[in-house]
């Protein structure tokens, strides 16, 4: 299946793939900032303050996941409105 197939299909064929971005950017984020600065990075992304874990960066994932089905499907829908 091609990426205009997939595009065009399903409305929630469009979100899972709007999701799987967002959170392919989350953990993105995450892989880059915290090798870079790991005190800032722990500050930023230790939600409960055990140390970097694959948890936190699942969190980052799905919060980066909700944000890209936010901006990109639900407020143009509000707008329209």
């Amino acid at each position: 299946m091609r990426l205009g197939q997939c595009t065009s299909s399903s409305p929630w064929v469009q979100l899972g793939l709007t999701f799987a971005t967002g959170a392919a950017s989350g953990l993105a984020v995450f892989a880059w900032v915290v090798p870079k600065s790991p005190e800032p990075g722990a500050r930023l992304f230790d939600l409960q303050r055990n140390g970097l874990d694959v948890f936190d960066a699942f969190v980052v994932a799905w919060l980066f996941g909700q944000l890209a089905v936010l901006v990109h499907h639900v407020l143009p829908g509000i707008a329209r409105d």
